[in-house]
């Protein structure tokens, strides 16, 4: 594809939504399903579409995001020129901690003037889907399109829908078509966006451009017909999570993520497990059932994990049982007994 791309994504925009587990780290960063995080699915849509260089927007707390990244290379992003990089708010001194989507492209438009790309694709890191973006790169210029929108006919949580015509021009912000938070927008239009935004102290992206510039520019939704899950709280990360956990769907087979050099699991002779998702360098030796167990977990002879998500480094000892967990990491579990339920899972960063 000749017309080149520049891939913008979102890493802390909807911290919020997980607020007790992302008070230090950013919302890309949440583990995801023992071996992942949730910036993977962001990047791994991303690298197909071979993009000049792809800015990861942050806030704060990125430090683990920085990490999980590195160079890009896994993504095949590791570049002499473009490449992978890291937006911080603190790049430049006239530069401030953002407040909203508008002023988190402030923080970008150097980032994003002095590319020659001629489109930039812009997406939060709330899906968990694996997306063909190169259908929707074409679509966008096929159509000659200003903006084009991202949206599913599956019910999801979403800042608003819209309606189309038959060739998928937008008519009506409200409709059966609902917006994934991923967008294609010509670059020298973004640019203007980001400048109007500033200087007229405007909040919102949705309400404030795209719904009043409408009748101006021409905006088009691409229909992704892949199958969508969304994170919009505690509650849909752990639902989400089990949802697939129980699933046959090979979301899998196209995510990439960062390789590391630990060392296998070891299962000793009293451990038995059920329909459990595992990671690396563990020991385990007790009963494990409709979990998900991230690197480095020790779980003892007599311990039992039913319906809980583990994340990395933590020790459950001496016949604990935990039940519709979410432990955070590096937590010990000593003598614990601790149950949540399937729609309100106990979420443990500190015992």
């Amino acid at each position: 594809m000749k017309d080149k791309i520049l891939g913008i994504v979102f890493s802390n925009i909807h911290d919020q939504s997980l607020s007790k587990a992302t008070q230090n780290r950013t919302f890309a960063a949440m583990p995801f399903m023992a071996n992942y995080r949730l910036v993977d699915f962001s990047l791994s849509n991303l690298s197909p579409l071979r993009p000049e260089a792809v800015g990861v927007i942050t806030k704060y707390n990125y430090r683990s995001l920085v990490s999980h990244i590195s160079d890009g290379a896994e993504w095949d992003l590791k570049r002499k020129n473009g490449g992978v990089l890291i937006i911080s708010p603190f790049e430049k001194e006239k530069n401030k901690i953002y407040k909203n989507r508008l002023e988190a492209l402030f923080n970008a438009r150097e980032f994003i003037a002095e590319s020659s790309a001629q489109t930039v694709v812009l997406c939060d890191c709330n899906l968990v889907s694996i997306i063909d973006l190169n259908k929707a790169f074409c679509f966008h210029l096929e159509k000659d399109a200003d903006i084009t929108l991202l949206t599913s006919k599956q019910t999801i949580k979403a800042d608003f829908s819209v309606g189309t015509y038959e060739n998928g021009e937008i008519y009506n912000f409200s409709g059966d078509n609902f917006y994934l938070d991923v967008f294609f927008i010509k670059r020298e239009l973004v640019l203007k966006i980001i400048d109007y935004s500033i200087k007229n102290n405007l909040k919102s992206f949705s309400e404030d451009i795209l719904k009043k510039a409408a009748n101006k520019l021409k905006i088009f939704a691409f229909d992704v017909k892949e199958k969508i899950y969304k994170i919009a709280s505690l509650n849909d990360y752990y639902s989400v999570s089990f949802a697939i956990l129980k699933s046959d769907e090979q979301i899998f087979n196209n995510l990439i993520t960062r390789k590391t050099d630990l060392m296998p699991t070891v299962y000793k002779q009293n451990s038995k497990l059920k329909n459990s998702v595992i990671g690396e360098n563990c020991i385990i030796d007790g009963y494990v059932e409709n979990s998900i167990i991230f690197s480095g977990v020790k779980i003892e002879c007599g311990c039992k994990v039913v319906n809980s998500i583990i994340m990395n480094n933590c020790i459950i000892t001496n016949d604990s049982e935990l039940s519709f967990v979410i432990a955070d990491k590096n937590l010990r579990f000593d003598r614990k007994k601790l149950k949540g339920n399937i729609n309100n899972p106990l979420y443990l960063n500190s015992i």
